[in-house]
């Protein structure tokens, strides 16, 4: 057990205390006050405060951990070892800088509380981010940290024990739009000729033609090749489904559609079904309300999982929402445009709700790349994304942490601008299990 003291308490200080110790390295600690507890203990302790004792591992803090609110005040970044950190220390301490303030202000998601340039969605962009300015939205930072941390611990206490996290792999498909051209109804059906037409693009509707009329399959349709492939590998992805009515970003099957719902209810036999709040439902938690609600009534079981369409988060509205429908788990904590760590770590973690100032029962789970970003924003081949998925896979296995891939069922067609992307997402799935 560790013992931690520091000068005043803080609900920020008990959470990222937690999610260090606890959930990366798995040591139980107790926070005191009282400073001659703290010194004459004979547990390792660790002093968070700008005060000093005798014989404890000290790190001098920033005033982050011990502040309300959301101030705009700016972040000192250095590099040391090898790696970018946030709040260095200049005075005489046991770590070179407050690696919890750094750690929370990325996983809180402190910078997106703060006024931001958004795309054209108003998502907040990576290029905004603390770690792409600084060259460090590729690397899990919090987890490497975590581990040099460790390290300098047991320099200080070499009988101190720890007990990491087991890595993870969770595939999870999106399903946006689940057919391109079938059960679509009379009046979609006809607009696809017509827009097609007038776009002079012929040959959509000679395929549209051919799919309607049965000569060839669905190009979206790649469940049977989807449910194969996992069950090759024993995995048992996570089908988030965009469950609404239909709207300029919202473009799924009809919720009534006899073949929709047939199919749902045979993905829920073959892995997770979670909801994919559809785009209304950002501005308007009803939205999530309802939908989840007409989900689980096709699949006959409750909803916990979610993944918000276009990855639309504002913080804290959206997870408060997701919260109020009974959602456990979300996993829509990436980037649309670039692959990366949003929150600085590849591991699950409990989402901390800054305008509150409290930890909430929500899951995040973060993941580091999404296949529309690697191939329409970052233009990446096949052969380049596969790449970069070797690195990330490589560099999440070193620190323990959970792998969630993103694909679409679209995007395992292997047609068109996904011409070869099915090899890419099989050599990745032998990647993160290997």
């Amino acid at each position: 057990m560790l013992l931690i003291y520091t000068h005043k308490p803080s609900p920020r200080i008990k959470y990222i205390f937690k999610l260090i110790l606890e959930d990366l390295l798995g040591i139980s600690f107790t926070i005191t006050h009282n400073k001659n507890e703290f010194t004459y203990s004979l547990f390792p302790k660790i002093n968070y405060s700008s005060e000093q004792f005798i014989d404890s591992f000290h790190i001098k803090p920033a005033e982050l951990l011990f502040e309300k609110g959301i101030n705009t005040n700016e972040i000192p970044v250095s590099k040391w070892n090898e790696l970018p950190v946030l709040y260095p220390v200049k005075a005489t301490a046991s770590f070179p800088f407050d690696i919890f303030a750094a750690s929370f202000y990325l996983i809180s998601r402190y910078e997106e509380y703060l006024p931001y340039n958004g795309d054209k969605f108003k998502r907040f962009e990576a290029s905004e981010s603390i770690a792409s300015k600084n060259g460090f939205l590729i690397l899990p930072v919090i987890n490497l940290w975590t581990q040099i941390f460790a390290q300098a611990l047991k320099i200080k206490y070499p009988a101190i024990s720890f007990q990491f996290p087991q890595y993870k792999y969770i595939p999870t498909i999106d399903i946006d739009i689940a057919y391109a051209y079938r059960h679509k109804g009379f009046l979609r059906t006809s607009g696809g000729f017509i827009k097609s037409f007038y776009k002079f693009d012929f040959n959509d509707n000679i395929k549209r033609m051919k799919v309607l009329l049965g000569l060839v399959p669905d190009p979206f349709d790649t469940y049977s090749y989807i449910n194969k492939l996992h069950s090759e590998y024993s995995l048992a992805p996570i089908f988030f489904i965009l469950f609404a009515g239909y709207g300029k970003f919202d473009k799924n099957i009809n919720t009534t559609n006899r073949h929709f719902l047939n199919l749902i209810r045979a993905l829920a036999r073959n892995g997770v079904i979670g909801i994919h709040p559809s785009y209304a439902s950002s501005n308007d938690n009803y939205f999530i309300n309802k939908e989840v609600s007409a989900l689980e009534k096709v699949i006959d079981r409750k909803i916990f999982q979610s993944r918000q369409h276009f990855l639309k988060l504002s913080f804290p509205f959206t997870y408060r929402s997701l919260i109020e429908a009974g959602i456990t788990e979300d996993y829509s904590m990436g980037y649309a445009s670039a692959c990366g760590f949003r929150a600085g770590i590849c591991t699950p973690f409990m989402f901390y709700d800054l305008l509150a100032e409290q930890e909430t029962h929500l899951k995040i789970f973060p993941f580091p790349a999404m296949d529309s970003a690697l191939n329409y924003y970052m233009r990446f081949s096949p052969d380049a994304t596969l790449e970069i998925m070797e690195q990330i896979i490589k560099i999440i296995k070193k620190v323990n942490g959970t792998f969630v891939s993103l694909w679409h069922n679209d995007s395992l067609s292997d047609k068109n601008h996904w011409k070869g992307w099915r090899t890419v997402y099989e050599k990745m799935i032998i990647l993160a299990i290997s």
